[in-house]
């Protein structure tokens, strides 16, 4: 119940703010600018304690990171015509450990430890398909793949954000977790 009137109390200093902000403004030029930005706060005001309910209060961390990896991701980015330069300077390796690296991160922000990522990337050097060994606790065991296997919560999201960060098919994603 305290959470509740901790929400609408809230709710209701940023709308006085709000008001005292919007008389405040001298110039409507800039107004219906500022009206938007803090009704876009207040939407998220009114959203963070129904996130808290269903248990997956990290969702705008969650979003912020997916679109940083996939700055980061597109900044790696390499021009076909370097490709022999690439290979001799060793730089395809560290491109390929920056991925690990990415693969690695969004594995962990689901509560898991990587063990082992297989890697393919194609001739324009975008993964073509990723596999990932994690395990809840330091144990690893690795499934035979003819056996039929339980798709997890964190599997799924972990695909989905590969996806989003790769354009990868999820189909040429594999996770095994212990």
């Amino acid at each position: 119940m305290t959470e509740i009137l901790s929400w609408i109390k809230n709710i209701v200093f940023f709308l006085i703010l709000i008001s005292a902000v919007v008389n405040c403004i001298a110039n409507n030029t800039y107004k219906r600018y500022i009206v938007f930005f803090l009704g876009m706060v207040l939407i998220v005001i009114v959203i963070m304690p129904l996130s808290k309910i269903t248990s997956d209060d990290k969702w705008l961390d969650h979003f912020y990171e997916i679109d940083y990896l996939k700055q980061s991701y597109n900044n790696y980015q390499i021009d076909m015509n370097r490709v022999n330069t690439i290979k001799e300077s060793g730089v395809l390796q560290a491109y390929e450990n920056e991925i690990k690296y990415q693969i690695e991160s969004v594995v962990k922000s689901e509560g898991l430890k990587v063990k082992d990522i297989e890697l393919s990337i194609d001739t324009e050097f975008v993964p073509e398909r990723i596999v990932i060994h994690a395990s809840y606790n330091d144990e690893v065991v690795y499934f035979d793949e003819t056996e039929e296997k339980i798709v997890t919560r964190e599997e799924v999201r972990i695909k989905d954000n590969l996806n989003q960060l790769y354009q990868i098919d999820t189909d040429n994603i594999t996770i095994y977790i212990n």
